[in-house]
């Protein structure tokens, strides 16, 4: 939910709960306590969506790069062992062919990735007789591919569940309009009251009232040396949402940066300055809370 969104809730969870301690000042009012009943269940509704759209499809994000760092360390020995073999018998064009590091690796986007690990396992493939006596076999073959295969059905999960999410989000809006009716024909009662129950009505609206709670940031970002712990300055925070990279910050000399606003959900994070080596992180950003993304960045 966003922050107005969250403020609300907030408000009509209090607003119940006020209701319900004082319902003798208000049962008598016409129609009230049908209201509040459908108001109650309304709310629950509400509450429960709520929960669901902020189920953790980070689980998702966070399976993914585990099977990136998997797959990365298969086409990196494979390609390790695909170049001494073409050194030794001074064939060029493979060794060129099959030359990866693992900063080339972590830099690539997700299907250039795949791609390239597809490329790896071909080429092992096509030269295996050769890189039989470099400790290539059809067993690791095997495990290669199925960390390619692996790795490729979990592209799509984190974007079926943003999918998800955003349904839940517009079920969430028509909820919030629906109580928001059914809140208007209580206030309008409950003003009834205005003059033969002054301090009920008075705390009635002060319940009523909608609090938004905003920090300054949503986001902040510090990277660090992993060695010194001093911080670094020139780090690259690239921040993607399904895929597409939406955000780009510098570290300033303190080595942080802040963003007033960023829109809720789970980042792909990838953090990279030369001399350094390249991460690649999740970081959830919420409408309630400042995050905070700390990278510890390791020298080449």
């Amino acid at each position: 939910m966003n922050k107005k969104q969250n403020g609300t809730l907030s408000m009509l969870r209090r607003v119940l709960d006020f209701i319900l301690r004082n319902l003798g000042a208000v049962q008598t009012l016409p129609t009230f306590m049908s209201l509040q009943t459908e108001y109650a269940a309304t709310l629950n509704e509400i509450n429960e969506l709520a929960k669901e759209q902020e189920r953790d499809i980070s689980g998702l994000t966070t399976q993914k790069a585990g099977l990136r760092i998997v797959l990365t360390q298969k086409a990196l020995d494979a390609s390790r062992r695909m170049v001494a073999c073409a050194k030794i018998t001074d064939d060029g064009v493979l060794a060129k062919a099959g030359a990866y590091t693992e900063s080339d690796l972590k830099q690539m986007a997700e299907n250039n990735f795949l791609t390239t690990c597809n490329t790896l396992f071909s080429l092992v493939e096509t030269h295996m007789p050769a890189l039989i006596e470099y400790g290539v076999s059809p067993v690791s073959q095997s495990d290669f591919k199925a960390a390619i295969d692996a790795y490729h059905t979990s592209i799509d999960a984190p974007k079926e569940g943003y999918t998800e999410k955003k349904q839940v989000t517009s079920q969430l809006a028509e909820l919030f309009d629906k109580e928001y009716v059914l809140l208007t024909k209580m206030d309008a009662l409950v003003e009834m009251l205005k003059d033969s129950q002054p301090a009920f009505y008075a705390e009635y609206q002060d319940t009523r009232k909608v609090v938004y709670h905003s920090g300054s940031f949503s986001l902040t970002g510090l990277a660090t040396d992993s060695t010194s712990g001093q911080p670094v300055t020139g780090a690259k925070f690239s921040f993607a949402l399904e895929g597409e990279t939406v955000l780009e910050k510098l570290t300033a000399e303190a080595g942080r940066f802040n963003v007033k606003s960023l829109e809720a959900g789970v980042y792909t994070v990838t953090v990279s300055k030369p001399g350094y080596q390249t991460q690649i992180l999740t970081a959830t950003v919420s409408d309630t809370e400042m995050t905070t993304v700390e990278v510890p960045l390791i020298k080449n």
